[in-house]
């Protein structure tokens, strides 16, 4: 039931397609959606797309919330077994822990970083961020948030956006979970 591709022109809604703005040093930038939506990207068969790049995922906040709660609920979405418990327990799992730039980036489970330190337990989810998009969505067993953001003129320096993802999640779960 979800309206979402990783090719934009297979989106039944593309009048929804948000263009997307990113920041140059001469102004900002438009990435208009028919660029994205006429694409002529190769197709791939599913689990054949070794050298495609990360990422890529045309998807409403709505639909993403969809996917969201099926992972809070174990696997399960509106009654519905979508995945078995035990793989939502092995995505959740933690399968590198490390150093990186951004100090709240200490582990990942299969392609969920595990954020610590701002609930009790760590927040489970994934960023986003191309073409100007930044975004997130991130879980706890009883909450949930999602910010998607086509673009502005901000500085576009890492510790900036981390920065801001940071801000903004720290917002929520003070407000939601504290």
């Amino acid at each position: 039931g979800l309206d979402a591709s990783f090719k934009a022109g297979r989106i039944n809604h593309k009048d929804d397609i948000a263009n997307m703005y990113s920041p140059r040093k001469d102004g900002l930038y438009e990435w208009d959606k028919s660029r994205f939506i006429n694409s002529k990207l190769p197709v791939f068969e599913l689990g054949n797309n070794f050298r495609g790049p990360a990422g890529g995922l045309f998807i409403s906040p709505m639909d993403l919330s969809k996917i969201m709660r099926m992972m809070m609920n174990k696997g399960v979405y509106n009654g519905v077994r979508i995945l078995k418990e035990e793989t939502i327990c092995e995505m959740e799992k933690v399968h590198w822990s490390g150093i990186s730039d951004d100090p709240t980036y200490r582990a990942k489970g299969l392609q969920l970083q595990l954020l610590s330190g701002f609930t009790s337990e760590p927040l489970k989810g994934h960023f986003g961020s191309a073409y100007g998009l930044r975004s997130f969505m991130f879980y706890t067993k009883n909450n949930g948030y999602i910010l998607a953001c086509n673009g502005a003129n901000f500085i576009y320096v890492k510790d900036d956006m981390v920065k801001m993802h940071r801000d903004i999640i720290t917002y929520l779960t003070n407000k939601y979970e504290g």
